[in-house]
């Protein structure tokens, strides 16, 4: 494998980013001392000002304040999906802009257990019927979020 290019996002078991690379933590970082990094972000067609970053855009780079500073990514406790750049099964979405957490509506099948009476010389009875009901808000002591079995790993930037 050749030298990893600037800008390539890797993830690490690790607390700390490995030399040459930065944690993808939504930092702002000198112009000056990143200067590869921050020609990288110019030229990557992903970079927003620093509103759209703070507002729903933090998978993008941000111009940063002033003149002096730029934005990275914010990776932290995310997980990654790939841009759909025209394929039609995540339409509509612009890069690197976050996307809420859904549960999908869907429908389980379940056995009802209903009870009854006899009249004169019937006994009492217990049958099941079928019924379907269909899921909604997590119920109470439930998980906040829906998620996969994952391994949190440290996402960090080249530069």
């Amino acid at each position: 494998m050749g030298p990893v290019p600037v800008g390539a996002v890797m993830t690490f078991p690790a607390t700390v980013a490995p030399a040459g690379f930065v944690k993808a933590n939504g930092a702002l970082l000198s112009r000056a001392a990143f200067p590869a990094l921050w020609a990288y972000a110019n030229a990557s067609g992903n970079i927003v000002g620093e509103a759209s970053w703070a507002s729903g855009n933090a998978g993008a780079f941000s111009r940063g304040g002033l003149s002096t500073t730029f934005r990275i990514p914010d990776g932290r406790g995310e997980f990654i999906r790939g841009f759909d750049d025209g394929r039609g099964v995540d339409g509509g979405r612009v890069l690197s802009a976050n996307q809420a957490d859904t549960l999908k509506d869907h429908a389980h099948p379940y056995n009802s257990p209903a009870f009854g009476s006899g009249t004169g010389t019937t006994p009492n009875y217990f049958y099941s019927s079928f019924a379907s009901a269909t899921t909604g808000s997590p119920s109470p002591g439930a998980a906040s979020e829906t998620r996969p079995r994952n391994i949190p790993l440290l996402a960090c930037i080249k530069f």
